[in-house]
């Protein structure tokens, strides 16, 4: 019978506040290695709070180095709170649409921000550390987007 992994995100990170991205880079720095040597368990017990720049951090950046099939089979999560499973979701296929595609990706954000802007933010988001925006100029919205709805549209795909 194989081994299973359990990793506990509260024990990587020290309490139970999952926002800041480089905290879901130390989760990503525990799972990525576990999930190259088999079936993982990521438990959310214990979170008190948590943001997507959090997940994409941790979890997002799996989807640059495997395949959605790949990480289906060998990652499974532990997540009482459907709120977080939302998001976890959102993140997940956000990934996928952006590794699938960058460029694509890049192109559709040209639609909604200024392209010197967009041009920006992509260097510094999609940069492989796994950098994530939190704030995003008035000024460089072309559409008619909430700022809340573009921060999380961006940090969704990082």
């Amino acid at each position: 019978m194989e081994t299973i992994r359990k990793i506990i995100i509260t024990e990587i990170v020290g309490d139970g506040i999952c926002v800041a991205s480089e905290d879901g880079e130390a989760v990503y720095n525990e799972l990525h290695p576990a999930l190259n040597e088999g079936p993982v368990i990521l438990s959310f017990e214990g979170i008190e709070v948590m943001t997507s720049a959090f997940l994409n951090a941790a979890v997002g950046r799996l989807y640059k180095d495997h395949s959605a099939e790949e990480i289906d089979s060998c990652l499974r999560t532990e997540c009482p709170d459907n709120y977080y499973a939302y998001l976890l979701d959102r993140v997940r296929k956000n990934a996928i649409a952006y590794y699938d595609d960058p460029e694509k990706f890049r192109e559709s954000l040209r639609g909604i921000l200024d392209d010197e802007w967009c041009d920006l933010w992509s260097r510094r988001c999609f940069a492989d550390n796994g950098t994530v925006i939190k704030y995003i100029p008035e000024k460089h919205f072309s559409g008619s987007f909430p700022g809340s709805e573009i921060q999380f549209l961006l940090s969704a795909f990082t």
